[in-house]
């Protein structure tokens, strides 16, 4: 007859943290730490019933759980704040733009003004011009008579062009 092997039940005791020294050294971290995680993280930790303080327990699989779901807490938290970050970038672009906007669409209106300014003063330029040199030339023709015709250079003639290639 063959006995069957009963497979080793683990020692509870080899999963159990107890200390402040050694839960901080399984996680890694300062003593203090740990006691502050506890109170502003809450860290998993246990204290003998009806004491608030003293000697603190814990399991490896409750510091491993706490530490992955911290892990997960800070991940989220850190893509929240940063979308926040980027969310607020983009309202503050967005509304730059709108600035930017207006005081193109304000430079625009001022342009136009300007320009329709600078040609009516040429214009008023032009007609005093043109006065003024009318006024010029009546008063050249009062005083010199009328201005003589511009006599048009006529044509050479065949005799004359003639010489002029000898």
């Amino acid at each position: 007859m063959q006995l069957l092997k009963l497979p080793a039940r683990p020692d509870p005791q080899a999963n159990i943290l107890c200390g402040w020294k050694r839960i901080a050294t399984y996680l890694d971290m300062s003593v203090r730490s740990v006691q502050r995680y506890e109170k502003e993280q809450d860290l998993p930790v246990r204290r003998a019933i009806g004491k608030s303080r003293g000697a603190v327990m814990a399991t490896m699989a409750e510091m491993d759980g706490w530490v992955s779901t911290r892990a997960a807490q800070r991940d989220s938290a850190w893509g929240e704040r940063e979308l926040l970050v980027g969310v607020e970038e983009l309202r503050a672009g967005v509304n730059r733009m709108h600035d930017l906007l207006e005081q193109l669409q304000q430079l625009r209106l001022e342009m136009r003004h300007s320009r329709n300014e600078m040609l009516t003063s040429a214009r008023a330029l032009m007609v005093t011009a043109l006065q003024q040199h009318r006024k010029a030339k009546s008063q050249r023709e009062r005083v010199f008579g009328p201005s003589p015709l511009v006599i048009e250079a006529q044509p050479p003639n065949k005799e004359s062009s003639a010489i002029a290639m000898r």
